[in-house]
């Protein structure tokens, strides 16, 4: 009788256990990520995504999205290290540009086109460490201030981009459920099986 017992209640606590693992499944954050090259998709399309957001609450958490330009010479001012990095002008929210951890600093740049963001392996290569927010960057004539660095590998410069299109596009939402279905409303082309 009481192997009878612990078998219910064994299998009992695993169909619990199981229940409650696939509903925090979905109520999990959830960050999709799009290629929308050559659909038009632009700031300007983006800032509106946002505005309905802020009325109707679809449960986005942050969205970014970015182009990626070419590789530039990146020089340290203190330094005076060079090094080529793959330039990405980014709108919206950095940390959704790579799935990667902020190693320094912070990456909320909006309102502030004299900061950049470098990839932890650029930072090595310019200033040989991670502890370089505040340090400065030339791009093209351009100076920049360091405002964080991302545990991300290849070199990778990102700057704030205020119009134009995007390549591609990153959301986090709230939560696992419908999070490809909502994606997949507003872009047709999306792919939820990548």
């Amino acid at each position: 009788m009481k192997k009878i017992v612990y078998g219910f209640l064994f299998v009992n606590t695993m169909f619990l256990l199981v229940t409650a693992m696939r509903l925090y499944w979905l109520v999990i954050p959830c960050r999709l990520e799009v290629d929308c090259r050559g659909y038009g998709v632009d700031t300007e399309w983006l800032k509106q995504w946002e505005r309905q957001e802020e009325k109707e609450g679809e449960g986005i958490l942050a969205m970014a999205g970015w182009q990626e330009g070419v590789r530039t010479e990146i020089v340290a001012v203190s330094t005076r290290r060079k090094e080529q990095a793959k330039i990405l002008r980014v709108y919206g929210s950095m940390e959704q540009v790579f799935s990667a951890d902020l190693l320094a600093g912070s990456c909320g740049l909006v309102g502030r086109e004299d900061v950049c963001v470098l990839s932890q392996d650029l930072a090595e290569a310019l200033f040989g460490s991670m502890e370089v927010v505040g340090e400065q960057v030339q791009s093209n004539g351009e100076l920049l201030e360091v405002a964080g660095v991302l545990a991300q590998e290849g070199e990778y410069l990102l700057v704030l981009m205020t119009e134009g299109e995007v390549e591609r596009i990153a959301v986090l939402f709230e939560r696992r459920f419908q999070a490809k279905e909502r994606m997949q409303e507003r872009f047709p082309f999306f792919d939820s099986d990548k």
